[in-house]
């Protein structure tokens, strides 16, 4: 078994992909659209004609820049048809912008095969892949137009790179991890975390290390000025340096956390922010919708579970329980 998977690798893995592809193009065309993609391509098209600003205070909370890939079908076909007119709504072309989402998703799959590889070798890399393929959860977010196949892409790929470089510590790897990093925040808002995440991840090193000379030398602060710098450029370039240097009290926040963050640094004067304003609108808007919790007319409807429905609150255990119908049974089965 080991001597036919290392003779017929290649072709066990382009078998993989090929099969993952043709599920998704099956897919995709039989599922009818769902409410959150018209709230995607309505803001993936104002993004394209150069207004990332968030309007719409709800159905604008949860739309990213990322989302404007989806459109290429639509922009290609009207560069073909130039005076292209359609009354559909936009059906067609979330239909078709869903095609993106499918190829992009295989990035995922590659990701996985390539770090599966780098840990365990070729065989593990297979099994890997084929679990990716298969996962029903990864097969039914890979046909929706909207961003989280891109935010599971892109918390996989800084992670990767950071694990890389963690072991080459080369500038190569420390480049694409920065970069990736920055894109994850024009993917999801909730892709913030990751900051706190990689910091602690890097702390915890230096601590397993006892190198704590590092964190003070000169290299390491010209790595964070590096990163700083991507960060900084790539969000901008991101939401096309729309509001850049916006003052924090010329925002009008929604959410009381930002309210607060805005009263408590009053005395800073009105110095100019170096990020783009959508972004910080993106954010309060989750907030505040965080904040009105589920079942509020003008945010989300009220959360269910397993026969029961709360408005304000969720359940305790939810996320425990939707863990485990949704997790494909052969990767609950690993942990065990």
């Amino acid at each position: 078994m080991q001597y036919i998977l290392n003779k017929y690798h290649r072709w066990f893995i382009a078998a993989l992909f090929l099969i993952y592809l043709v599920n998704g193009l099956i897919y995709i065309p039989q599922q009818s659209i769902m409410s959150d993609e018209g709230d995607h391509f309505d803001y993936a098209i104002r993004f394209v004609k150069g207004h990332p600003e968030k309007i719409k205070p709800f159905d604008d909370a949860s739309t990213m820049p990322v989302s404007a890939l989806n459109t290429i079908p639509r922009v290609a076909e009207q560069l073909f048809h130039p005076g292209l007119k359609k009354t559909d709504w936009g059906s067609e072309d979330i239909v078709h912008g869903r095609y993106i989402t499918l190829l992009i998703s295989l990035l995922i799959g590659l990701y996985v095969y390539l770090w599966s590889k780098d840990l365990f070798g070729k065989t593990a890399s297979v099994v890997s892949l084929l679990l990716f393929v298969f996962c029903p959860n990864i097969a039914a977010h890979a046909g929706v137009f909207g961003t989280d196949v891109y935010s599971a892409l892109f918390t996989i790929v800084p992670l990767y790179h950071f694990w890389k470089y963690s072991q080459s510590h080369t500038i190569k790897q420390f480049v694409l991890f920065s970069i990736a990093l920055a894109l994850a925040q024009l993917c999801k808002q909730s892709l913030t975390f990751l900051y706190p995440i990689f910091l602690l991840l890097f702390l915890m090193q230096v601590l397993y290390k006892r190198n704590f000379k590092s964190l003070y030398s000169k290299l390491a602060l010209r790595n964070l000025l590096f990163f700083i710098l991507i960060q900084l450029f790539i969000l901008n370039a991101g939401f096309q340096f729309k509001g850049t240097g916006k003052s924090l009290s010329n925002y009008s926040f929604r959410s009381h956390f930002f309210q607060k963050i805005q009263q408590n640094f009053h005395f800073i004067g009105n110095p100019p922010l170096p990020v783009p304003s959508p972004y910080l609108e993106g954010l309060d808007c989750t907030k505040t919708i965080d904040e009105m919790g589920p079942g509020h007319p003008e945010s989300s409807a009220k959360v269910y579970l397993l026969g029961k429905s709360k408005e304000g609150k969720g359940f305790w255990n939810y996320y425990f329980v939707v863990l485990f119908f949704k997790t494909p049974i052969p990767l609950l089965l690993s942990f065990f």
